[in-house]
């Protein structure tokens, strides 16, 4: 994939492309959220990783896309007003499970920190931020 194709593919997760009919928006990182039909799709944030793979190696020689990194900021911090707030609509209307925010709070520390160190040009493969994903993961504790 390259620099192209990735942003194309982070504006349908990050419900920034107006093809709102694709199914990829409707069911990419964001749109599984809203409305959220109970189910996380583990293929968004793999699909997540591997645009931030590209962008590491665009970036490295390029200026940082400004749209690209407001989507990734999207990406990274609206799941967490919609799911962990309390008064998210997640939460507040008892939508989200807390095996499901443990691992939607696993995604998006792991997505958080590879932007981390796309922004700060480090010279860390990708791979790096998966470290340890998939092994047993301590339950989100709920503020009740």
């Amino acid at each position: 994939m390259n620099f192209e194709e990735a942003k194309e593919l982070l504006s349908y997760h990050s419900g920034y492309n107006s093809d709102t009919g694709n199914s990829k928006w409707k069911q990419g990182f964001l749109g599984q959220l809203r409305p959220y039909t109970g189910r996380l799709y583990e293929s968004n944030f793999l699909e997540l990783v591997d645009v931030l793979e590209v962008f590491q190696k665009h970036y490295r020689s390029e200026n940082i896309d400004k749209e690209a990194m407001a989507m990734l900021f999207d990406v990274c911090t609206v799941p967490r007003l919609w799911a962990f707030d309390p008064e998210g609509m997640l939460r507040r209307n008892k939508l989200i499970r807390d095996e499901e925010l443990s691992v939607l709070n696993d995604w998006l520390i792991r997505l958080s920190e590879g932007v981390s160190y796309l922004l700060n040009d480090a010279k860390v493969d990708m791979n790096d931020v998966m470290i340890g994903y998939g092994e047993t993961r301590r339950p989100y504790l709920s503020v009740s």
